[in-house]
Order: structure tokens, then sequence, then C-alpha cells
């Protein structure tokens, strides 16, 4: 799996990207996210989309998603390292 870097500018790109790759799922920490470990019936086919550490993902490329996950935490862990919370997830989809 080669990760590869998009920006809110290049949206065309992340859609094509998409319908090649199968469902988009972000791992998010807010409203409409579900804990990751709730997730069922994972396609064979998947992207994840990270968002910056700070200011989170465009709302435009978060309309893309198929499926917004959280990490489930312990109650003094606030969050992860974008790249360490993105390896959870895709451990986690590969797993499944």
């Amino acid at each position: 799996m080669k990760p590869i870097e998009i920006d809110s500018l290049e949206l065309p790109e992340l859609q094509i990207y998409r319908k090649i790759r199968g469902n988009a799922f972000d791992a998010e920490v807010g409203s409409g996210a579900i804990d990751l470990s709730d997730m069922k019936n994972i396609p064979q086919k998947w992207v994840v989309i990270m968002g910056h550490e700070e200011r989170g993902l465009d709302s435009k490329i978060l309309a893309l998603c198929d499926h917004i996950v959280q990490i489930e935490m312990e109650p003094n862990i606030k969050s992860f390292n974008v790249s360490i919370a993105a390896s959870i997830v895709m451990y986690w989809l590969a797993r499944q």
C-alpha cells in the first residue's frame, strides 16, 4: 500500500482515487464518528484519509468519506499523532 498526499485543491483526484480503491475511511474525533472496533462488514477495498493533526480534514474531503471512525483511547489520552492513528486504522482494517 502506497500512501499518497492529497490536499483540498485536488478533490477531483481524490474522487477518482476513491472510486478505484473503494470505501473511504477517516479517523476523526467528534460528532458522527463511530468507534473503529464497532465497524462491521469492512469492504475489501478501502482508502484511509487522515487530516492535519490540528486542523483535521477540509469539509469537502470529509464529505467524501463513507465512514468516519474514532480510535478508542484510555480516558487520560487525548489524541494520537496522525502517523500512529493512521497505522492503527490501517492495521485494524487489514485484519478484518
